[in-house]
């Protein structure tokens, strides 16, 4: 969970323009190999332990990152005011196409656990406020502003997440709420 939260940090701080970034470079490296190729493999290790939510997330995002980090290369994308018309559809696209992603992973765990519940709305606003960003001619900062915002709040439930389930399961000193809901049988 932690290399999807620091990734969503990176990107996020690199959204809303922090101390004057203005090129992908550094989240390039970041998304192909920690949200990428590391959080691909934690999905591969959580099938065997039955963990098919948990599987499927990791997997995907960490395909997402790999995915997102060579569409920049491929298209040469270097600022996000250099991007031309084609480069900006194809990152919408990219980016409205997890958008959606992420609203099945959001139908899947908004009657199971609260703080994934959180996550997933969070992340999915953000990719669609991107995705508006690339595809909008007037207000586009704002937007992408915005999406920043809501991926800083992603990271930091994912890294409360990841603290939460680091604690339950080696040190077993307290449990963190993460807000399970337990089914009831009737």
């Amino acid at each position: 969970m932690w290399a999807f939260a620091i990734t969503v940090f990176l990107w996020s701080f690199y959204n809303v323009g922090t101390r004057s970034i203005q090129g992908d470079n550094a989240i390039i490296g970041m998304g192909l190999f920690v949200g990428g190729l590391a959080q691909f493999m934690a999905g591969m290790w959580e099938f065997p332990r039955g963990n098919v939510f948990g599987s499927a997330f990791f997997t995907l995002y960490g395909a997402f990152w790999i995915s997102y980090a060579a569409s920049l290369l491929v298209l040469g994308v270097n600022s996000f005011d250099s991007e031309g018309p084609v480069q900006r559809d194809a990152i919408g696209l990219l980016l409205i196409i997890w958008f959606i992603v992420t609203c099945f992973f959001f139908m899947g765990v908004v009657t199971r656990n609260i703080s994934f519940a959180l996550l997933t709305f969070f992340w999915g606003l953000s990719y669609l406020l991107l995705a508006c960003s690339y595809w909008s001619s007037r207000g586009k900062q704002n937007l992408r502003d915005a999406g920043g915002a809501f991926g800083f709040v992603t990271a930091v439930i994912a890294l409360y997440i990841g603290l939460s389930e680091l604690h339950d399961s080696e040190y077993n000193l307290f449990r963190m709420p993460t807000g399970t809901i337990r089914r009831t049988q009737a």
